[in-house]
């Protein structure tokens, strides 16, 4: 066994829980879809549901345990504040005590020829000035529907509820009130419908699971609310409620190792490493086509390793350091296990037969499975499988996390499978620290001009091109292992198909001997050749039986750790980054750099390595430590 690095890198600080943060996001019709309104009551309407949202976080907030900072909660308004409803529910919601943060469809001198009379121009300008974030998207007057459309998405991916002000007339158009909310309702974000024509009625709808869509009272809202800041409180509620065994449902080892202890590192011999040593080299079989990187990804700037954004996403950087570091270790510690419970099974097997000859090969044996049953033990009860699988979502969600939140966008919505989430109350708690942290960072503040775009192209490339050739080395690097130890299992077999041919050449040899001594008949061999026979057939059969069980053992860790899945699949995902990475290619000139183009990519760059990261946690939530039975 080789000594293996560090397991766990120099530690990052700890960090600290995220604040609780409630995003409500706001569109509305402009002053020419307000002429049926009472301007008045429809004030009067708009900050009664702000205050409302507001009395709910509060009161969740309140005793906020081990989740949240115990800090006031906040609450932000999400608006691109056109002239009409926007302008209007942005003052209200000041009022109430939010934050506000505008994303704008153009730069701010562009957009403002939108506003028809100086007063309302003027409005404007003041709410930008007591906004904590603006970005100014890079929107133009000959696509203004695209500009309007793609200002709501952003809207969108910031808001956790919707309130939006709308007659309840289809669109017209791209961009529109009626278009985001439509847009909020297929993606299942909570709208909150306010008329715009007088009396200005409220209606709460939701999306179900289904997909239908369904109007619900207003007494399900501050359920809902608590749905998407604290799953698991709901849950948590609903169990106690049902009289049900919680179990874990309100203890997690994650969340206590992730902000409580603090990680030193840790020098131990690692098993898993020295079989990947031993068993990648020499192996060359390419199991999948490899493709070659596009031009885009292989330029010298686009392997700069650095995230220019990082300063304002500093929180974020640590976290994903830190859960980067604990799903390494416990990622180590798993595959150790299952690696050395198969060797060492197969030396039980060894074991067993040498205590044919003596006591002691019966003591080791002995010591063996009790060593087997106790590694196994102790990984089920520290949750190593568990935390490696958790640890890794979390790690590589806020890696997304990061990609996106630059350029006004989260990630996609990771839902894991009912029959695997179900039975395990973290993942619940990873996606909430992704979700949450996300609430918390906010709007990215700036302008999507020129300069802005070609540094995230360049950090979009540099990500896909880490990415890529992370897949390409795991790729080859599986096929090796594959490769080899298929070869070396194939081996093994026929070894022992040889010597099971020896072993009943040797038996027939001694039978033919022991019926000729009591014939008296002559025979050439000598009474040393029997006796060599008979150690020879000792021997034999102490070989045949260890090899199959040696055989048997890297079978098993073959399909334990899915190599030859992970070869083929890592193939498919580099294929479709460098897919991606090509679509950012500005060598010839052609390509005009937009934030949509960007914020396309990068949204699918982040399906593509969520679709992974699913079928890896399909792939893996399941092989969790057994005894090598």
């Amino acid at each position: 066994m080789t000594p293996a690095a560090p397991s766990i890198r120099e530690s990052p600080p700890v960090p600290r829980p995220p604040r609780l943060v409630l995003r409500v996001g706001l569109t509305g019709h402009r002053p020419s879809g307000l002429g049926e309104a009472d301007l008045v009551a429809l004030r009067s309407r708009v900050r009664g549901v702000l205050a409302q949202l507001r009395a709910i976080v509060t009161t969740a907030g309140a005793e906020p345990g081990e989740d949240f900072l115990f800090v006031p909660p906040e609450l932000r308004l999400i608006s691109a504040l056109a002239e009409g409803a926007d302008c209007l529910g942005a003052q209200e919601a000041l009022a109430e005590g939010y934050a506000l943060q505008a994303p704008l469809p153009f730069p701010r001198e562009l957009y403002e020829h939108d506003f028809r009379t100086a007063a309302s121009l003027e409005e404007f300008r003041a709410l930008l000035a007591r906004a904590s974030a603006v970005l100014e998207l890079d929107g133009t007057r000959e696509n203004d529907g695209m500009a309007y459309a793609h200002v709501g998405r952003v809207i969108l991916s910031q808001s956790d509820v919707l309130v939006a002000v709308w007659n309840g007339e289809s669109s017209h158009g791209s961009g529109g009130t009626a278009h985001v909310a439509h847009e909020a309702i297929s993606l299942g974000v909570p709208v909150l419908w306010i008329n715009s024509r007088a009396p200005h009625d409220l209606c709460f709808l939701r999306t179900s699971l289904d997909g239908t869509i369904s109007r619900r009272p207003l007494s399900e809202l501050p359920e809902e609310v608590l749905r998407l800041l604290w799953p698991e409180r709901v849950s948590t509620h609903r169990a106690l409620h049902r009289h049900e065994d919680l179990g874990d449902a309100r203890h997690h080892p994650m969340r206590e190792m992730f902000y409580r202890q603090s990680l030193v590192p840790e020098h131990r011999i690692s098993v898993y490493n020295a079989f990947l040593r031993l068993f990648e080299r020499g192996g060359t079989h390419r199991a999948a086509v490899s493709v070659d990187p596009p031009p885009v990804v292989t330029r010298p700037e686009a392997k700069t390793q650095y995230n220019p954004f990082a300063p304002s996403l500093a929180s974020l950087v640590a976290d994903y350091e830190r859960a980067d570091l604990l799903a390494e270790h416990y990622g180590g510690k798993y595959r150790d296990t299952f690696v050395g419970n198969y060797l060492l099974g197969a030396l039980a097997v060894i074991a067993a037969l040498i205590g044919f000859v003596t006591p002691a090969g019966t003591l080791i044996e002995l010591v063996l499975i009790v060593l087997i049953i106790v590694l196994t033990r102790r990984g089920k009860r520290k949750h190593w499988h568990r935390r490696w699988i958790g640890y890794r979502l979390l790690a590589e969600q806020l890696r997304m996390l990061e990609l996106l939140l630059p350029i006004g966008r989260v990630p996609p919505s990771f839902r894991a499978p009912p029959h695997t989430s179900s039975v395990d109350t973290g993942h619940f708690w990873v996606t909430w620290l992704v979700r949450a942290r996300a609430r918390e960072i906010g709007l990215a503040d700036g302008r999507l001009d020129e300069a802005y775009l070609e540094r995230y192209r360049q950090m979009l490339l540099s990500t896909i091109a880490g990415q890529a050739a992370y897949h390409r080395r795991s790729a080859h690097r599986s096929e090796r292992l594959t490769h080899t130890v298929h070869a070396t299992t194939t081996f093994i077999f026929f070894t022992a198909l040889l010597v099971c041919v020896v072993h009943l050449g040797v038996d027939f040899f001694r039978a033919y001997q022991e019926r000729s001594a009591k014939t008296r008949k002559p025979f050439f061999a000598i009474d040393s050749l029997t006796a060599a026979a008979g150690v020879g057939n000792a021997f034999l059969t102490a070989l045949a039986a260890a090899l199959p069980a040696l055989g048997a053992a890297l079978a098993g860790i073959l399909g334990q750790g899915e190599f030859d899945r992970t070869a083929r699949h890592s193939h498919a995902v580099a294929a479709e980054l460098y897919q991606l990475a090509a679509r950012l290619d500005r060598t010839d000139g052609s390509l005009p750099l937009r934030s949509d183009v960007c914020a396309s990519v990068a949204v699918n760059v982040a399906e593509t390595m969520s679709a992974e990261l699913l079928d890896w946690q399909v792939t893996f939530r399941s092989k969790t430590l057994e005894l090598p039975l």
